[in-house]
């Protein structure tokens, strides 16, 4: 085991290096053996370091700083931190033994065992199984696995605790917990099932290798043994190999691995390995045939011994690696059937319970987030939960056992899973995105932009209050609802220049703040009714210009919103009005509205492209297109409510009359009258401005109905009018003729 390997040594060096190792470890442990059977009593514990120092003389050779890694596996351990700690707790050598061997392993009494044992805490269906444990254990011994340690003196120590395999048999895990402390971290980096997944191809094929007792392949240093010794049934063993419980025992064997793959690379072997596990691949049968054999040769001559029943040697388009179903076939992963059950098991179990404790809500955690290669939309449906648990941690001061209420929401997100992951899978590729949209955010407000047609808009004044990042994935939002409300069924790639905004997309949102959590999950939903996948990724500020133009530079002149006690009143005289055709997410009146670009929350753009006559309308148009308007009321023969300045100059207004199939009315100027929702202003004509209330219609039988309610007008065309007489128009304007009718205006 060295870091060195993979920097010094070839492939090939490496290969027959570990070949040679292997050799020398078994002829130490034969040797071992037989100086065991010699004696009739346990001794000391053997060195093992004499037959290695020949072999790493000869490496030194090739590499110097090889050496002291090379030598044998040490442990990586502080030797600063244990040297802090014997000044403060110990002052003689048995004291310092003590204290060392209180890092260790553990005592555990037979009738302690015994007791986990019924309490269910180990995988042991009854205690007959106890006796094959005994029997286990005495193999390991004479293997060389474990060897009998010094009986001295020693504090409190850890349990060797055991789980059971598929198979069978029992992986005995060694309780390092406080061992692991001294243990120096070092960063690195192993593949997991996710590089078997990217390496996928469609219509593949796949096998798996697995090694048997993978860790006890390899030798630990015979100075460091002594720190992974434990009791069991009264006797006192030490690991003479890796152990499972060492915090860097993925990292070492994952090192030791890594040109053993680097060979297989290097013959065109498309194969992934984690820890013992190797998932191989081919794009035919006999491909990855060839890439079985190869492996397993390879493996076998390094003295690893490939596991009979959980490898899979045979070429197979749909396999099980890792608990998750690969189907190539159909490009999905699944979870395994055992690995749904015992999932859902535990969801209700924690669902039943009135009150449970910290740790019980970690563990069902830890479970949901495994099943994540396996479940598309697994990430939206956890973080209530994750939330839920940090929160009562902090209040809990750390304590793990401590009690915790779930609320709705978390109880809501275990029922999600309850009910469907037992057909969850998730797609390896999505396919091409068929747009592609850039957008951006700024404190006045957002901007997108999708291949040349781009919208934009204020922030409204509460919106303008929130974070930045907020706002950017708000933006990110509205550039979907906008500018692909009318896309089903594909996937959309968006263009962000925020990094925490990108996050929360890609990552189906996040624990660090609840509002960009809720709107990563608003996102989502959205998408998912659609059967729309997203995609994000970063680009620089500098190149999202036209976004950020749109997010700075707004075009809302004409953003004017009546009154809400005005409209009200519109409202309950006219109840049935159903869509806005002229108005923005800052300016509706109604639910339904249809904007004048791509809006976030319009049903529809440019209301003179759709048919009027479906629904009751409610229009306050600017004022340069009322005539573009009273023609497509009479085109659509459409009804609704118009706003309309009260201007009897205009070209436009007798036909205005004309239409009205109801009482119209005038309101009076008001600084409150016409406001910009936005810029909280008064319209600049707000003291002079009169805006009328016209119920209009394009239907004629609609209009004559209203006229015949009208006054006939007693005055005709072209005879002349005795001076005494009423004129047909008041001077003040309010009183009009329509088809020989008087109408009066009133103003409210």
């Amino acid at each position: 085991y060295s870091k060195s390997v993979t920097l010094f040594l070839t492939a090939r060096r490496m290969r027959g290096f570990i070949a040679r190792l292997v050799y020398l470890i078994k002829s130490v442990q034969q040797t071992n053996r037989r100086q065991r059977e010699a004696s009739s009593s346990p001794g000391p514990v053997g060195d093992t370091v004499s037959p290695l120092a020949e072999f790493m003389e000869e490496m030194r050779k090739f590499k110097a700083s090889m050496a002291s890694e090379m030598a044998s596996l040490r442990l990586d351990i502080d030797e600063g931190q244990v040297e802090r700690l014997l000044k403060e707790t110990s002052k003689t050598k048995t004291q310092e033994l003590d204290v060392i061997e209180g890092l260790l392993s553990t005592k555990l009494s037979d009738e302690k065992w015994r007791e986990k044992v019924g309490n269910g805490e180990f995988l042991f269906g009854d205690l007959s199984k106890h006796t094959k444990d005994i029997a286990d254990a005495n193999n390991r011994f004479s293997t060389g696995q474990y060897r009998r340690g010094h009986p001295y003196q020693r504090r409190e120590n850890f349990f060797d605790r055991v789980r059971l395999k598929k198979d069978g048999s029992y992986r005995m895990i060694l309780n390092l917990k406080s061992f692991n402390e001294f243990v120096k971290h070092r960063h690195f980096k192993m593949d997991t099932l996710d590089a078997a997944v990217k390496m996928m191809k469609p219509n593949c094929y796949m096998a798996s290798i697995d090694l048997t007792d993978a860790y006890y392949m390899v030798p630990v240093h015979a100075a460091d043994q002594k720190f992974l010794k434990f009791e069991f049934l009264g006797r006192l063993y030490q690991y003479t190999c890796l152990p499972n419980g060492l915090s860097s025992a993925p990292r070492i064997f994952t090192k030791l691995l890594k040109p053993v793959y680097s060979t297989l690379h290097s013959m065109g072997h498309m194969s992934s390995g984690y820890i013992d596990d190797s998932y191989l691949q081919g794009d035919t049968p006999a491909e990855c045939s060839r890439n079985i054999s190869a492996t397993k040769t390879l493996v076998t001559e390094l003295g690893f011994i490939p596991h009979p029943k959980k490898s899979v040697t045979v070429p197979t388009q749909i396999l099980v690696f890792l608990g998750f179903i690969l189907n190539s076939i159909n490009m999905t992963v699944s979870p395994t059937q055992e690995k749904i059950d015992k999932t859902v098991a535990a969801c209700k179990l924690l669902l039943a319970k009135a009150a449970t404790t910290i740790q019980q809500v970690a563990e069902v955690i830890g479970l949901l987030v495994s099943n994540f290669p396996g479940v598309e939309y697994g990430p939206l449906h956890y973080r209530e939960l994750e939330m839920a648990k940090s929160a009562a941690l902090t209040l809990a001061c750390g304590v793990y056992g401590a009690k915790m209420t779930l609320t709705d929401r978390c109880k809501h997100e275990l029922e999600w899973w309850i009910t469907n992951l037992p057909n969850s899978t998730r797609k390896i590729i999505h396919g091409k995105p068929f747009a592609i949209i850039q957008s951006d955010a700024s404190t006045q407000g957002w901007g997108a932009v999708r291949e040349g047609t781009s919208t934009g808009g204020r922030w409204s004044t509460i919106e303008q209050q929130a974070h930045i990042n907020v706002l950017e994935l708000k933006a990110a939002f509205f550039a979907l609802k906008s500018l692909c409300v009318n896309d089903r069924d594909g996937h959309i790639h968006l263009q962000l220049d925020n990094t925490t905004a990108v996050a929360y997309l890609n990552k189906m949102g996040g624990t660090q703040s609840r509002p960009l959590n809720q709107l990563a999950v608003e996102i989502w939903q959205w998408c998912i009714e659609r059967n729309i996948w997203i995609s994000a990724t970063h680009i620089a500020g500098k190149v999202n210009v036209e976004a950020d133009r749109m997010s700075r530079v707004f075009h809302d002149k004409n953003e004017w919103k009546l009154n809400k006690q005005t409209f009200q009143n519109i409202l309950t005289k006219f109840p049935s009005l159903e869509v806005d055709l002229f108005a923005s997410r800052v300016n509706f009146q109604l639910a339904q509205y249809v904007a004048w670009r791509p809006d976030p929350g319009c049903i529809a753009v440019d209301a003179f492209t759709l048919n009027w006559d479906t629904k009751m309308f409610y229009a306050f148009p600017p004022f340069s297109l009322v005539p573009r308007c009273l023609q497509k009321i009479l085109q659509d023969q459409a009804s609704g409510v118009l706003i309309a300045p009260f201007w009897p100059t205009q070209a436009w207004f007798p036909q205005l009359l004309q239409l009205l199939f109801d009482q119209p009315w005038i309101l009076a100027p008001s600084t409150n009258l016409l406001q910009h929702p936005v810029q909280l202003i008064s319209h600049p004509l707000a003291k002079t401005l009169r805006l009328m209330v016209c119920p209009v219609s394009g239907i004629a039988s609609r209009q004559m109905t209203f006229q015949k309610k009208l006054q006939i007008s007693l005055c005709h065309l072209g005879e002349q009018v005795p001076r005494n007489n009423i004129p047909p128009t008041s001077k003040s304007g309010w009183t009009f003729v329509v088809k020989g009718r008087l109408l009066v205006i009133h103003q409210q």
